[in-house]
């Protein structure tokens, strides 16, 4: 896991989506709304009010996506104008039991987040890219309107460092709409959020299993909240993309075409290629120190089993990797120089 600033988020932002795969376009989804959200036109809506104050609200789309592909979600978000007033919204991938339904508690918790005395808790598993606007000492926050990611809703230990929401820490409170990428690469198994056309952060990480406990089908949508002043803070969806992941595709394919087999009793070791198309193909057998052992040269094949014998080899710890040269399979190796047939 990380936190940095790299040319892979920049290189899909300008590049990636005019990649000719098959892809899934829902420019404007449909949401079901919670608590004191409501309807502005057709892809806006208020999260919390101008005129109540305590508003908690939540939207949820109504299709899921599916984090083995890549995402881009694309909206703009109007804090309000009064420096005064907070407390931000968030958007939200939740695998929650209520579903649509969700909704966490208020005041600094934005809505996704836990808050003593608060009966319906988290919004949980879930990760919050919080947009936050308000200073609040319980958590990490800094004076400035501010950025971080959330798991489950713990606002006291963030993802990532706080950072500022905009460049040179200027203010978001200012009545205007300000635009919110976020852009999710399963290959690079990577997180960037850019606001107003620029890079604010990167995160990188398995966030299926990190957060989700294995599953890929996640809800997606936003939560905000007001606290003591009423404060008026919308959304307006511009479009989502879900597109199918050609890298990790060709990943996947790979390590699902080449499978190694040992069988300690006879200290052998086979390596069963089946590729769907001709390959060149380098196969080699480490030890532990990254000496090669054994080694069959790069070469065109499709299918073949290739067969190691062991005895001779002292015991301890060995790799066996399989490589086209872009795509590796590897796996770790104990022999036991004693075994013998």
């Amino acid at each position: 896991m990380s936190l940095h600033l790299t040319s892979v988020c920049v290189y899909w932002l300008g590049l990636y989506w005019f990649v000719s795969t098959p892809f899934v376009v829902f420019a404007q989804s449909d949401f079901t709304l919670n608590g004191s959200a409501s309807i502005l036109n057709d892809n806006c809506y208020r999260l919390t009010s101008f005129q109540q104050t305590n508003d908690v609200g939540s939207i949820w789309s109504d299709y899921t996506v599916d984090l083995r592909n890549a995402l881009d979600f694309q909206f703009a978000v109007n804090f309000g104008c009064s420096k005064a007033v907070g407390e931000g919204v968030a958007f939200v991938l939740h695998t929650h039991q209520h579903g649509r339904a969700a909704l966490g508690c208020g005041n600094g918790a934005m809505g996704f987040a836990n808050r003593a005395g608060c009966a319906t808790g988290a919004i949980m598993p879930s990760l919050a890219i919080e947009l936050d606007v308000r200073y609040n000492a319980a958590d990490k926050d800094i004076y400035r309107p501010h950025l971080t990611l959330v798991k489950n809703g713990n606002l006291s230990e963030p993802m990532t460092a706080v950072i500022p929401m905009l460049e040179g820490g200027k203010s978001v409170l200012d009545c205007e709409y300000h635009h919110v990428r976020i852009t999710w690469l399963p290959s690079k198994q990577e997180l960037c959020v850019y606001i107003d056309g620029n890079l604010r952060l990167a995160y990188t990480g398995d966030l299926s299993n990190e957060v989700f406990g294995g599953s890929s089908d996640i809800y997606y949508g936003f939560t905000a909240s007001s606290s003591s002043q009423a404060a008026g803070q919308m959304v307006c969806v511009q479009g989502m993309i879900e597109e199918v992941d050609a890298q990790l595709q060709r990943k996947l394919s790979f390590e699902q075409s080449v499978g190694i087999y040992t069988n300690p009793q006879r200290e052998k070791l086979t390596v069963d290629i089946r590729l769907p198309d001709d390959d060149y193909l380098q196969v080699q057998l480490f030890d532990i120190s990254g000496r090669v052992i054994y080694e069959i040269p790069a070469h065109l094949v499709r299918q073949n089993q290739y067969h190691f014998n062991l005895p001779g080899l002292p015991s301890g710890v060995y790799y066996i990797s399989v490589t086209n040269g872009t795509e590796r399979v590897s796996k770790r190796i104990v022999h036991i120089a004693s075994m013998r047939a």
